[in-house]
């Protein structure tokens, strides 16, 4: 399957919310080491100065769900320095690739055509434009959510749920001796197996005469979601498993980074950290139309390593590198 990327006229910019929390601890001046003070306070005047001579397109991801003490101020910062423009949610990214591949595997065509502004509410380029000539006069209106102790608590459990069970699985893998290749092709499977558990989970609990809890439907709207969608495309019944199954669903830009970034995390003979999940579902959403992308040292090296970065036309960093992206940012 041949890609097609219509790329945004200016470069995009994505920061990774470890950065964005560093650069609202400096703006908020809350207590932060010399060195990243010093880089934080370099980032945020570049990024300033390119973004309002309409050079550079910083955009805000969803990230408030990993974001606590500092919800309120973050988003502030975000917003200052993005001037308000936004990426969709995530999920409704992964929809419209899902439907696109959908789209080209049932009419039989060897390519996809993705165009950056199908990641944003609106032309991004346009947006900026338009707040750059004072069309909205300095104002800009974005919403947040305010994240109660109880919420953070409850997100706090759910990492340390999450984080648990991958590393129990990457122990079991390292004790089994299965390859990075292999866990690959099971991360591509990943769907069909989530089908199969709730189709059987669904019938044991019918069989038993037991009732159906919110957490089942959750799981049976992976089904019914995927069927709709594929709905969408055709008017068959048919073929859905054999896409899913497919070298084309396997292209898909967020599944085929997802995939193997989680292939290569649970393999690794290093832990697994927390925020590694969440961060493979970030840059799995906004690798393919960023430009430039700052994430952690871990993390860049895998998209390295990978050939990710080569592949989706994206220069990668760590904000170890802060020369290199401000050199980066700065010929803009």
């Amino acid at each position: 399957m041949n890609i097609q990327m219509k790329r945004s006229s200016i470069p995009i910019l994505w920061l990774d919310t470890n950065v964005v929390i560093d650069m609202t601890k400096y703006r908020e001046n809350a207590e932060l080491k010399d060195l990243q003070r010093d880089r934080v306070s370099k980032l945020i005047n570049v990024i300033y100065q390119k973004t309002r001579s309409g050079k550079l397109l910083y955009v805000e991801g969803d990230q408030d769900e990993e974001i606590n003490s500092l919800n309120k101020e973050a988003h502030k910062t975000q917003s200052f320095l993005s001037m308000g423009i936004k990426l969709q949610y995530r999920k409704a990214i992964h929809d419209d690739q899902l439907f696109a591949f959908m789209d080209a595997y049932v009419n039989k065509r060897d390519a996809v055509i993705l165009d950056y502004r199908d990641a944003f509410y609106s032309d991004p380029v346009e947006k900026l434009k338009d707040r750059n000539n004072g069309y909205i006069d300095g104002l800009i209106i974005s919403a947040y959510s305010e994240v109660t102790k109880t919420e953070i608590q409850e997100r706090t459990k759910r990492k340390e749920v999450v984080l648990g069970q991958l590393n129990e699985l990457r122990q079991t893998l390292l004790d089994t001796g299965v390859t990075y290749e292999q866990q690959l092709q099971t991360e591509y499977a990943g769907v069909i197996q989530a089908i199969r558990v709730v189709i059987e989970k669904m019938r044991d609990k019918l069989m038993r005469g037991l009732s159906i809890s919110t957490e089942d439907y959750d799981q049976i709207s992976i089904i019914t979601e995927l069927e709709r969608t594929w709905g969408q495309v055709t008017d068959s019944r048919e073929g859905l498993i054999e896409f899913l199954q497919s070298d084309c669903y396997k292209q898909i830009p967020f599944v085929d980074i997802a995939s193997k970034l989680f292939a290569k995390i649970v393999t690794s003979i290093t832990p697994v950290v927390s925020g590694d999940s969440m961060d493979v579902e970030h840059i799995s959403t906004v690798l393919p139309y960023s430009d430039i992308i700052v994430t952690d040292r871990k993390m860049k090296n895998r998209i390295v390593q990978l050939g990710l970065d080569k592949k989706y036309e994206a220069r990668v960093f760590c904000l170890n590198d802060i020369e290199n992206i401000l050199s980066e940012i700065e010929k803009l």
